[in-house]
């Protein structure tokens, strides 16, 4: 694997982590519209 195809793996899953986390920490406070709004 080259360095570019290991690099866009990483940061795909960079993206897919964060995902996560946006959904843990709205889960309390914020309306599903606005949590929606922050995932995309």
């Amino acid at each position: 694997m080259d360095v570019t195809g290991a690099a866009l793996l990483v940061g795909f899953a960079v993206v897919l982590a964060f995902n996560q986390v946006v959904i843990k920490v709205t889960n309390d406070g914020f309306q599903p519209a606005f949590q929606a709004g922050l995932r995309s």
